[in-house]
């Protein structure tokens, strides 16, 4: 049996994930296994998931996937390098992936290599022409793009780094490649087929919840209810929808990022500029740039999305923004990134039955100990992996508190069966 990884978040799983995966099985010449890797609590945007993990595990399988492993906080609330080089050691090191397919904007293969070998290189011509455009002004991603065009001389296909998707492409390539795994795992890329984004679904659920919120639980009423039932069910399959209706009408299990306001700005105010330079993405000056910020007397009565729109620069995009104040309210710190940057277990999250046999494969070839259960993090022998579960945990405790649930249903949660 081939054995396949998509490398996902599913924040939330909407039609075009479900699209990828169908199609996975369809191109397939022989049988397959599907291993999703996604991260449990936040995402590589620096937003919290929607969902927990469990509730995304259950909708990864009835999309269609057969094994699903937890991709490690560090990873997740990464840069896009660190995200995907994160995720490919981690699927490496089960034994038994063969091959990782990825959605992409455009799916030839051969140019995505091209942009990733010139990464993966960084001749001093290109690391020239990069530093040359931040000095101009531009941002990183567009003074990649200047210098992959002035080296190549082709602005079409520097182009190709304007799109998301592409990007994590090309990461996934230059991370097997950098890591001399490009022999053990292939990359293949499918078209994206449609205009569907998690994050378009995510600013849906913002602008229509947190209209009335009010700390402890959404209010809806019917009207507004039918309206959000209506513009998301053309972008999400029923499955994935109803467990978001379900999180909603319950008052509990549903996380969005403007909720995490008051956590941030009280972080913020514990620290020093030199004591926030310490914390993962705050450095170039982001840390003392959000200090000055929220102590403005204004900012307080703003939502949690303003502070990081204001905040955001050419040099801060706002993902990085978003990633560095989760990363605050995480403690995670510049070191924990150098210390941590090879994974150190493999949580499961869940399976089916031909992912029970994916499962018996990784337990005889993974080079690293597969754990089930959170409770597991206190058997882990070695100083980085209870720093990596450390991490986990610390996700774990503010996104449960932050939805009025107990950090003991982390612990006790067992990977979801279907």
């Amino acid at each position: 049996m081939k054995t396949i990884a998509v490398i996902a978040e599913f924040n939330p799983l909407h039609h075009g994930h479900a699209w990828l995966l169908q199609q996975i099985r369809k191109v397939s010449q022989e049988r397959c296994g599907i291993i999703i890797i996604l991260p449990e609590f936040f995402s590589q945007r620096g937003v919290p998931n929607l969902l927990p993990p469990w509730t995304r595990t259950r909708t990864a399988l009835e999309a269609g996937a057969d094994l699903i492993l937890s991709l490690p906080e560090i990873y997740a609330l990464s840069s896009a390098e660190g995200f995907a080089s994160g995720a490919i050691k981690c699927l490496h090191s089960t034994g038994i992936v063969q091959q990782i397919v990825c959605g992409a904007e455009n799916p030839n293969l051969n140019e995505l290599q091209q942009i990733s070998a010139l990464l993966s290189n960084e001749s001093s011509t290109y690391k020239k022409l990069l530093q040359v455009g931040i000095k101009a002004g531009m941002g990183f991603p567009s003074a990649r793009e200047h210098a992959v065009a002035e080296i190549t001389g082709d602005h079409k296909l520097a182009s190709l780094l304007q799109k998301p998707n592409n990007i994590l492409a090309i990461e996934y390539l230059k991370a097997l490649d950098v890591n001399g795994l490009s022999s053990y795992i292939k990359l293949r890329t499918i078209s994206r087929t449609n205009n569907i984004s998690s994050s378009e679904i995510r600013q849906i659920l913002t602008a229509l919840l947190l209209e009335d919120y009010q700390s402890t639980c959404f209010t809806l009423d019917p009207s507004r209810l039918r309206k959000l039932t209506h513009e998301l069910e053309k972008k999400m399959p029923s499955y994935s929808l109803a467990k978001i209706l379900a999180a909603i009408q319950d008052s509990s299990g549903l996380l969005l990022f403007d909720q995490l306001k008051y956590d941030v700005f009280f972080a913020l105010e514990q620290h020093t500029n030199k004591s926030i330079a310490e914390i993962a993405h705050m450095q170039q000056g982001l840390g003392s740039r959000l200090l000055n910020i929220v102590s403005q007397p204004d900012i307080i009565d703003a939502n949690l999305s303003h502070l990081i729109q204001v905040t955001a620069s050419r040099s801060h995009p706002a993902a990085r923004v978003r990633r560095a104040v989760i990363s605050l309210l995480l403690g995670l710190t510049n070191s924990d990134l150098k210390e941590l940057s090879e994974p150190n277990y493999i949580k499961v999250l869940g399976f089916n039955k031909t992912g029970r046999y994916l499962l018996r494969l990784m337990q005889k070839h993974s080079s690293l100990p597969i754990i089930s259960l959170a409770s597991e993090y206190a058997r882990l022998d070695s100083i980085p992996a209870r720093k990596q579960a450390e991490i986990s945990l610390t996700a774990a405790k503010l996104w449960l508190q932050s939805t009025n649930q107990n950090i003991n249903r982390y612990y006790e949660q067992k990977p979801v069966l279907l």
